[in-house]
């Protein structure tokens, strides 16, 4: 799993994004933008971006998606730990 900003110096949250879904196509990414700007979605859902959230991030959201996330790839026995 990988989160980032979209703003970031010498790339964006969606290029790289891309550089790691080359790497590990089934990565999850997570993306914090100042907006949701319909053209922010739409080069993130292009990129294969998980989830979008905009500023100032709702942490319960992100938590519970992450969780979410998380849940998904572990095995049964390690989700109780997810859960304190």
């Amino acid at each position: 799993m990988m989160i980032t900003d979209f703003n970031m110096p010498g790339l964006n949250g969606i290029e790289l994004a891309i550089a790691a879904k080359e790497l590990q196509p089934s990565i999850q990414i997570i993306i914090i933008t100042p907006e949701h700007l319909p053209d922010i979605i739409e080069s993130a859902t292009n990129a294969g971006i998980s989830q979008i959230f905009s500023k100032p991030v709702n942490i319960s959201r992100l938590m519970a998606f992450v969780r979410s996330i998380l849940q998904i790839r572990q095995p049964a026995v390690s989700r109780k730990y997810l859960e304190t």
